[in-house]
């Protein structure tokens, strides 16, 4: 059985087949997307609540 030789368009050097090998490497970055967006709520939250008990406390 003879291979097919598949002809490439141009500007195209080589094709890799396998899952999804000629895509960028934000496929990495997008899964530390929610991790930083959950740390950042987290220390604005925390931030928050320190100045609103040191504004109370300066009320009192």
């Amino acid at each position: 059985m003879k291979k097919k030789r598949i002809v490439l368009p141009k500007g195209v050097i080589k094709i890799k087949p396998g899952y999804n090998p000629n895509s960028s490497s934000i496929g990495t970055v997008i899964y530390s997307f929610p991790l930083v967006y959950i740390v950042l709520s987290t220390i604005a939250a925390l931030l928050t609540a320190l100045l609103t008990s040191k504004k109370k406390n300066r009320n009192e």
